[in-house]
């Protein structure tokens, strides 16, 4: 059985403590994506200039055989959801 969605406004939100906590966590994470990007492209900045000579920082391609698995993964969860579910629904019935 699956339970709906409970859709929230401000007024209720502020009333509930936990949902007030998480709304103002949700505002402060977003509000520190600028100040994190920044931050990182200064980094970057930073050790290109004092690298090594000769040495080759890693590059985003280099992450490509990673990708390629998290995708291949990513195909096989799904694949192996929908073809042992009904499987298991025999065995195990919660």
């Amino acid at each position: 059985m699956r339970m709906k969605a409970k859709n929230y406004s401000i007024s209720e939100l502020v009333r509930d403590p936990s949902q007030l906590f998480f709304l103002m966590l949700g505002i402060f994470t977003i509000g520190i994506i600028p100040s994190f990007t920044l931050g990182c492209i200064n980094f970057i900045k930073i050790t290109e200039k004092e690298k090594p000579k000769g040495y080759e920082l890693p590059r985003f391609s280099n992450l490509k055989l990673a990708l390629v698995f998290a995708l291949l993964f990513a195909l096989l969860e799904v694949l192996f959801c929908k073809g042992f579910t009904s499987y298991f629904n025999k065995i195990c019935r919660e």
